[in-house]
């Protein structure tokens, strides 16, 4: 009897069937999340400088360095993985060494990460990497489009300044307000949308939307200088 695999309604087993693999969630759990990353080219003098930050940072793994392969800028190339929730205090320490001013700083987001150093990399970093924000990135993006909006200014104020001295009530302004846009929004699409509410205000102008208005900014009110007097946060956001 021919017992090719396919008895009994087997398939024959082929090389990289996932069923002959140990722990094969490890493949799938980073394809869609790969790690940022980062390649550096570092003046020859300060290369062991950059390489002793990479090592002793917990966010990052697979350092590699190759001495002498930069050519203009000149230096070595140093490579790295570095945990997303990290990415933004590793370009800062970069740049209080002046890395950028004869070399560069460069990260980039790839499709996927099959590494187990990589998964302990992100474990021991503190924060999820869905609230990670690279200060720098966006910086970059603000220059360019000359604009910058009141959530983003939270973001900053409650991640990067985390919360201290008048950044406190920079926070809750910026909340506050970007908060009181989208209410604003909401009641113009209910008067729209609700057939109910669109009755009382057909075409925008009437004074029910007007007042409706009126209370959600009087409320608005009432709720920052309530939060600006009584928000202090017992401990600063990590």
């Amino acid at each position: 009897m021919e017992r090719d695999g396919r008895e009994k309604g087997r398939r024959p087993h082929r090389q990289g069937d996932r069923r002959a693999h140990g722990r094969p969630h490890l493949v799938r759990e980073r394809l869609d999340n790969g790690l940022p990353v980062g390649r550096i080219i570092s003046p020859a003098e300060q290369s062991d400088e950059v390489l002793d930050l990479l090592r002793r940072c917990p966010s990052t793994t697979s350092v590699v360095a190759y001495r002498g392969a930069a050519v203009d800028p000149a230096g070595d190339v140093i490579s790295c993985d570095v945990a997303e929730e990290d990415a933004s205090y590793l370009v800062s320490d970069l740049r209080a060494m002046r890395i950028h001013e004869r070399g560069s700083v460069d990260l980039e987001r790839i499709d996927a990460t099959v590494s187990v150093a990589a998964d302990e990399a992100e474990r021991r970093t503190p924060g999820a990497s869905a609230d990670a924000v690279l200060w720098e990135n966006v910086g970059a993006k603000i220059a360019d489009g000359g604009f910058i909006s009141w959530g983003l200014v939270a973001l900053f104020a409650l991640y990067r300044q985390k919360l201290t001295g008048r950044w406190r009530t920079i926070y809750v302004v910026n909340v506050l307000i970007a908060l009181y846009l989208n209410v604003l929004v909401l009641i113009a699409q209910s008067f729209q949308k609700v057939s109910f509410l669109k009755a009382y205000a057909p075409t925008g102008g009437e004074p029910s939307f007007l007042i409706a208005q009126v209370v959600t900014l009087i409320a608005f009110a009432l709720l920052g200088w309530m939060a600006l007097k009584k928000y202090h946060p017992l401990r600063l956001i990590m």
